[in-house]
């Protein structure tokens, strides 16, 4: 009995050791990996080639508005944006040039922008802006208007989701228009909505657009509007069609949503504004700056020697009046 005793104790106790000194062999292994690790980090903001900060340029050229830019700086990755770090330049020369003909300085106004105030840029024509400021090398771009694409009709149907719990309606618009002969052609579509809210105030922003699936062959969307090109239209009479509205039991009946104005904005615009807003909705939609492991992603320029885009675009326009209590 008392040997049996005597090696269950001898028993516990030897366990007790081995797992103490497993316990210590393991801490000092996680020791030993951390000083590894540590040992191998690097500060690398003081090795990794920093490049010369160049200027901005974002702007958008077309018939209807005096000319506007705004003028920043890039940054590179180890800079903050701030106050005491702003992006915008507030002290440069920035020129406006018609068919090569000098026109005027652009005038300061804030943060970054400058305008040219009464002179309203025209079609067939070509617009040369350069950009200087202390620090960065001097920048310019040269562009023209695209021809305004008529809408040649507008219609609209709606279509109902007849859920138990939700009813909802979704609007679809029909837009038509001629595509141009023998030309490269690129597009952009807009919706703004206008309302009254419970204080009879007049609020207005962008609406939101989109395509069934089965076209985003042919559409991007980017940020809330259409893009496309003509490569398999031109010359054609075209239509396309796209939801701009969805609503539920919320807004019928409720007095402050009766009537919304939507404003449809079919816009031809450059190759290069084409471009910037094609690549700058590839790179959001990969996560931007906000996701490390996504695929690199250049967003175009037509800035020479700078980054920015300073594009062009001529609008036609069709309204269209909903009002919710005959829904």
């Amino acid at each position: 009995m008392l040997i049996s005793i005597f090696l269950q104790i001898n028993l516990y106790f030897r366990k007790k050791i081995n797992l103490f000194r497993m316990t210590k062999s393991k801490f000092f292994l996680a020791i030993l990996i951390a000083l590894i690790v540590t040992s191998c980090v690097k500060e690398l903001d003081d090795e990794l080639p920093k490049p010369d900060p160049r200027l901005v340029v974002n702007g958008i050229l077309n018939p209807d508005s005096s000319v506007r830019v705004n003028i920043s700086r890039s940054f590179d990755i180890f800079q903050n944006e701030n106050i005491n770090n702003s992006p915008f330049i507030s002290i440069a020369t920035v020129k406006f040039y018609e068919n090569s003909s000098f026109i005027s300085e652009l005038n300061y106004i804030e943060e970054g922008e400058y305008v040219l105030k009464g002179f309203f840029p025209d079609k067939n024509k070509t617009y040369k802006l350069t950009a200087e400021a202390e620090g960065f090398d001097a920048v310019d771009v040269e562009i023209n208007i695209p021809e305004t694409v008529l809408i040649t009709g507008f219609d609209t149907l709606s279509r109902s989701d007849n859920d138990p719990y939700y009813e909802t309606t979704s609007l679809r618009g029909i837009l038509h228009y001629t595509d141009p002969v023998e030309e490269d052609n690129y597009y952009m579509l807009e919706c703004y909505v206008e309302y009254y809210d419970e204080f009879q105030d007049t609020l207005s922003y962008r609406q939101y657009i989109y395509v069934d699936d089965i076209d985003d062959y042919r559409y991007t969307n980017a940020n809330g509007t259409l893009l496309w090109d003509d490569q398999f239209i031109n010359g054609n009479e075209t239509t396309v069609e796209f939801t701009f509205m969805e609503f539920g039991n919320y807004y019928e009946g409720n007095p402050n949503y009766e009537t919304f104005t939507f404003k449809f904005l079919l816009k031809s615009v450059n190759r290069d504004y084409f471009l910037y807003e094609k690549t700058r909705n590839l790179y959001l939609e990969s996560g931007g700056s906000e996701n490390p492991f996504s695929e690199p992603v250049i967003i175009y320029t037509n800035i020479h020697n700078g980054y920015g885009i300073f594009g062009a675009e001529s609008a036609s326009s069709v309204n269209f009046t909903l009002n919710m209590d005959l829904q």
